[in-house]
């Protein structure tokens, strides 16, 4: 809301503030001045009787000392907001009630805020406007000793604005999904969960922007702490439909198809790695490599890799070596060709992200079983158009 020196403005999301004629006047209210008048707001266009004004703001008084304080409190809000330019008043009362005069020229920013309709169609521009009226709690701070009725209703108030932001927030991470502004996306839901930690349905979303933009790890590593967080607050596990979606992302189902169609080559990252033979050692330039992409990318590989695969990866490179994989069966007859499996998604993983160069130095040394790893890679790099060399020194 913009400001005007002819218009009253009412500021009760977030801290208190009332401007009069482009002057902060809210420490000439008293506070239950301040509550009368959300009061009357809350109450539109009917207003509310003197009993129940009474009952929220003076509970525990004498009916005379309340029915005192009550004038005196719609006196002093007559003396100070005077008036608007066409001669309406503010406050309308009489012997029953009292109101807000729906002709004075003001603004209120809750009552702004309650114009937003969740199914309806709004710009982005809209959509930032609603969100910029939430800039806290409803009347933040705000504790009336002694008035329970009002504290209950001022809270409730609270949770119900609570809600609308968040419904404010959800159609602007879908507008930003029509854009494919899939990073805008995730920060907006990531705010969202902020408010409302254990929302299921925005941390699904949030694992599936991840994956569009070809952050696979990220969204794996974002379910294992949304699943800690249900696991330490309440004591429960991620629902079935969550998990499932974590499952097929781990296994990389989803992988190709949530790569975000637009990304240009520019945009990856170049490697160069260097690795030195040594001679009559089995899996020796295979083991370096695996040491090289667990340092650059660990996330990657740990969101890519199942359990065994990291088994049969620690068989030849200590890295991806785990206290609780120990006892898997290292004497299947099939080991090489499941160690080799493993190399082979390992690298494949980090190649379809970066422009990776590997260079050989003393390649005569290089072992058999690395040296046909290498014919293979070159092979499905053609294939899988990766950008992936190999060189030799």
């Amino acid at each position: 809301m913009t400001g005007s020196k002819e218009m009253l403005e009412l500021f009760y999301l977030g801290n208190l503030k009332i401007v009069y004629q482009g002057r902060d006047i809210t420490a000439q209210l008293g506070r239950k001045a301040c509550a009368l008048i959300s009061l009357l707001m809350e109450s539109g266009e009917k207003g509310l009787s003197r009993e129940k004004i009474i009952a929220y703001l003076w509970p525990d008084s004498k009916d005379e000392a309340a029915r005192y304080n009550l004038r005196y409190n719609l006196w002093e809000i007559k003396k100070i907001i005077r008036e608007d330019t066409a001669g309406n008043l503010f406050l309308l009362s009489d012997h029953m009630t009292c109101r807000i005069n729906q002709a004075y020229r003001y603004t209120c920013d809750f009552q702004e805020a309650e114009t937003f309709l969740r199914k309806k169609q709004y710009t982005m521009a809209e959509l930032l406007h609603y969100r910029s009226l939430f800039s806290g709690e409803f009347y933040e701070g705000a504790y009336f000793k002694g008035c329970e009725e009002l504290n209950n209703l001022i809270l409730s108030r609270r949770i119900e604005f609570e809600k609308r932001k968040v419904q404010v927030m959800e159609a602007m991470a879908e507008l930003l999904a029509k854009e494919e502004n899939y990073q805008g996306q995730i920060e907006v839901l990531q705010e969202i969960l902020q408010i409302e930690p254990y929302n299921e349905e925005a941390a699904g979303l949030v694992m599936d922007a991840y994956c569009r933009i070809g952050k696979r790890a990220e969204a794996v590593s974002f379910f294992r702490t949304f699943s800690n967080t249900l696991a330490f607050s309440i004591n429960i596990a991620p629902g079935e439909a969550l998990t499932e979606k974590y499952r097929q992302i781990q296994d990389g189902v989803q992988y190709d198809a949530f790569v975000h169609p637009k990304q240009e080559a520019a945009d990856i990252t170049k490697e160069r790695l260097c690795i030195t033979c040594m001679e009559e050692i089995p899996y020796f330039w295979l083991s370096c490599l695996l040491r090289e992409l667990k340092d650059l990318h660990g996330e990657i590989l740990d969101a890519v890799l199942n359990e065994r695969d990291m088994f049969w990866l620690s068989c030849i490179q200590q890295a991806f070596w785990q206290r609780e994989l120990a006892a898997a069966d290292s004497g299947d007859p099939l080991r090489d060709v499941n160690i080799m499996n493993a190399c082979i998604k390992a690298l494949r993983s980090v190649a379809k992200i970066c422009s990776l160069t590997v260079e050989t130095r003393q390649s005569q040394y290089m072992d058999q079983a690395s040296r046909a790893f290498v014919r293979y890679m070159k092979a499905i790099a053609v294939e899988e158009n990766m950008a992936l060399v190999f060189l030799e020194t």
